[in-house]
């Protein structure tokens, strides 16, 4: 089960790398959850940050694990008719785009608690936090299935389903434009 542009051998290698990466950060992160809990380290507002960041990166981790496996096991047709493959690309772009605005909001965490003084953030605004969040997530989501940009929609990004390849500006615009911007905010902030 080669792919054109790499042998069979490349492949396996690439979905074992996958796997294997997937399953060490699902666990640490099921260990992370467990930990901030086990030492009630939920009471505490940034602690939350870190807890809904681990959410999303288990959530990012069953999307590869399964993108890969069931790959690999050749049960899973990537075509863009596919439900499952539209739920995997959806699941991760809700990951990729909550993970990026999680990244921000501890990076302001940090600046309001260490720079401006702050002895803890208001409630209101560590809930308005979480939301924004998972908002912008969901949102950036739902772009490629709405059809608001032609021709952009989910499909297989060779070990699991994302937005697929074409056209080649999506994948820019929908999750690298955001990582870059998130760079550039913490940047700005640290700075």
């Amino acid at each position: 089960m080669g792919y054109g542009f790499i042998s069979e051998g490349e492949t396996l290698a690439f979905i074992v790398s996958a796997v294997f990466g997937s399953s060490i950060s699902f666990f640490s992160g099921l260990v992370l959850l467990f930990l901030i809990f086990y030492y009630r380290k939920h009471r505490l507002s940034y602690w939350r940050l870190i807890l809904g960041f681990g959410i999303v990166g288990i959530l990012q981790d069953v999307c590869y694990f399964s993108g890969a496996v069931l790959i690999y096991s050749e049960k899973q047709d990537t075509s863009y008719g596919n439900f499952f493959c539209k739920t995997q690309g959806f699941a991760l772009q809700i990951a990729g785009g909550t993970s990026a605005m999680y990244s921000i909001m501890i990076c302001l965490h940090i600046y309001f608690i260490i720079v401006q003084k702050w002895v803890t953030i208001p409630k209101k605004l560590e809930i308005a936090s979480h939301l924004l969040c998972w908002l912008v997530g969901v949102i950036v989501a739902i772009i490629p299935l709405s059809g608001m940009l032609p021709g952009v929609t989910y499909g297989s990004s060779f070990a699991w389903c994302w937005i697929a390849s074409d056209p080649k500006y999506a994948r820019f615009l929908l999750f690298y434009g955001w990582v870059w911007f998130v760079i550039v905010i913490i940047i700005f902030v640290y700075f």
